[in-house]
């Protein structure tokens, strides 16, 4: 595990190694910008590696996007969503939660995984087009909205804190992503 009293993205993990890397991801990463050299040229290039004299040191944000389980170096990387019955979390005897999930993994399975749970999870509501006859299909939140709260969840993350999950908290109302006040931690 990692320490993390300076800025968390360019922070070495040094025990790290090539062979913690999601080979998947690596290799998807690497065809999607066209490039079929070595991953430690190309990590080092893009800022997510150092060279040193004893080989490559891996930087936090390298092991944020392609580690197989990124959450086993950095605790905080894991997403955590809730469904509540109600517009207010309860706790004790008004406890209302119906559904908790948590997720694990690199910030690119992470991404398209919460995509697709979410679009089962936010219902659906229809409506009759009178001039078409048919019912139409109105998701209770425009895919665009959520999808852009979750990633930037997710990548506007302090994960300097450690043990706290990011956070999806779905209400009756409104999607939540509480980002943690820094200013309250001091």
């Amino acid at each position: 595990m990692i320490n993390f009293s300076e800025n968390s993205k360019t922070k070495f993990v040094k025990a790290f190694s090539y062979h913690d890397f999601d080979e998947q991801s690596i290799n998807k990463y690497k065809e999607e910008i066209d490039y079929d050299g070595n991953i430690d040229d190309l990590l080092v290039a893009k800022a997510l590696a150092n060279r040193t004299k004893d080989g490559i040191v891996y930087k936090n944000s390298a092991v944020l996007l392609f580690a197989k389980n990124s959450n086993l170096w950095i605790p905080s990387s894991r997403v955590r969503y809730v469904r509540y019955s109600g517009k207010d979390e309860g706790s004790g005897v008004r406890y209302n939660v119906i559904k908790d999930r948590l997720f694990e993994g690199n910030i690119l399975t992470l991404i398209p995984e919460i995509r697709d749970f979410l679009r089962d999870a936010i219902d659906d509501y229809y409506y009759l087009d009178i001039p078409n006859g048919v019912f139409e299909r109105v998701p209770e939140y425009p895919e665009g909205a959520w999808l852009e709260g979750v990633v930037n969840a997710i990548i506007h993350r302090s994960y300097n804190i450690q043990g706290n999950n990011i956070y999806i908290k779905h209400f009756d109302n409104r999607l939540k992503y509480p980002i943690v006040d820094l200013c309250r931690l001091r």
